[in-house]
């Protein structure tokens, strides 16, 4: 995907989010309202009722105030409505004075006052108001609405949750899609090299009989040829390797391996590998340490991670091995005094391809199959692998194995 439309693509998540969070707040809030409003017309005709049914502006308009007993019964009544009606706030019913400026209270059933806001019903009956006053029935109109809130925040949080998988799923195309092409780059890179130093080597022999007649120089260029087979036999292996393994078919051969003769036979093909290099070992294994699993497989993962600290040392590189025995596993750390990874790079190293990026710089040659290689065949024993690194101070691979193989 081209990176103006993955902008736009990502803009356009974001904004119909935005517009859907806005839409599902406007309709509650529209819901919310038209209840708060019909239950406000409920409880006035509720109180129309009561006041009818006591005839209590009748009493007003004949100049007949109420005794106490007839308010205590007129309050009952209301309350025994606003119960019926499922709506149990905290109320007062009020008869006020008219004839001064200031309404005066002449009866209240609720001394002490009502908690938050306050919807009031006045029916006036001059000289006299009688009043309903009712907490604010938010809480009750919430109450009512729960399911539906409910549910439109899981709509919207389930939305939100699409909508991040959608743009997760494209940043990692968008990644897989980088990778392939460094993929492709680094590999015809790798296999331009050897290719072009085999043909080089193959047509001066072909071309200078001097150099074809004289064994010395002939060994040194069959040597050379040799050595670039070599190195793409290698790389053309790998790469059918991970097509395998990743989909298990190849099987894992348990074996009683003792880990001291394994780490011997890395240190000899990595001092083949590198003679100029001149690598320094340290190395900690016991020579009764043991580890049922796939030899060919163990060499791999160990070659793969002593290759890396090479690769990755600057100088004289220095490889430290470490086997301790932990109950029914075993660990090995791996540990170089290279560059370092980023802590930002440090879970993506094993995926498959992956590559940190340097740019267009090929110091170092690599497909990003080594670390994944790595991974895969841990796993595949029953395993798991942890690495600690700071840049500049190197990293500490550690592979911890099921001593007795893998259940």
């Amino acid at each position: 995907m081209k990176k103006s439309r993955f902008r736009i693509v990502s803009i356009m998540v974001v904004l119909s989010l935005t517009v859907l969070t806005a839409v599902e707040a406007l309709w509650a809030w529209k819901m919310y309202d038209s209840q708060r409003e019909s239950m406000r017309r409920h409880i006035e005709d509720m109180f129309d009722s009561v006041i009818y049914r006591h005839a209590v502006l009748a009493m007003t308009v004949n100049g007949r105030f109420m005794s106490a007993e007839m308010f205590e019964r007129f309050d009952t009544a209301v309350g025994e409505e606003l119960h019926a009606a499922g709506i149990d706030l905290g109320y007062a019913v009020e008869i006020l004075s008219l004839t001064d400026s200031e309404p005066i209270v002449i009866m209240c059933s609720r001394r002490e006052p009502l908690q938050g806001g306050i919807i009031c019903v006045d029916r006036p009956s001059p000289p006299l108001v009688v009043r309903l006053s009712i907490e604010d029935p938010q809480s009750v109109i919430i109450g009512s609405m729960g399911w539906i809130l409910a549910v439109s925040a899981a709509i919207v949080v389930l939305v939100a949750f699409t909508f991040v998988y959608l743009l997760r799923t494209l940043f990692r195309a968008k990644s897989i899609e980088r990778m392939r092409r460094d993929l492709t780059h680094n590999i015809t890179h790798e296999l331009k090299t050897p290719i072009a130093v085999a043909y080089a080597a193959g047509d001066t022999l072909r071309s200078m009989p001097s150099i074809a007649d004289d064994p010395v120089s002939r060994g040194e260029y069959v040597d050379m040829i040799l050595s670039q087979l070599t190195s793409l036999t290698e790389m053309v292996e790998r790469i059918l390797q991970m097509s395998l393994d990743e989909h298990a078919r190849t099987p894992i051969d348990g074996e009683e391996c003792r880990l001291r003769a394994v780490v011997d036979q890395v240190r000899r093909a990595m001092e083949m590998k590198y003679p100029e290099r001149g690598i320094c070992w340290t190395l900690d294994v016991a020579e009764d340490a043991a580890v049922v699993a796939d030899r060919m497989h163990l060499v791999g993962m160990m070659t793969n991670l002593a290759d890396n600290a090479v690769k990755y040392s600057a100088g004289r590189p220095q490889i430290d091995i470490a086997v301790a025995t932990l109950g029914g596993y075993v660990r090995i750390a791996v540990a170089d005094r290279g560059c370092g990874i980023p802590r930002r790079e440090r879970r993506r190293i094993f995926d498959k391809f992956y590559r940190i990026p340097t740019g267009d710089r090929h110091d170092v040659k690599g497909h990003g199959l080594g670390l994944y290689y790595v991974a895969l065949a841990v796993r595949r024993h029953g395993g798991r692998i942890d690495v600690d690194s700071r840049v500049g101070g190197g990293s500490i691979f550690t592979i911890k194995l099921p001593r007795y193989g893998r259940e």
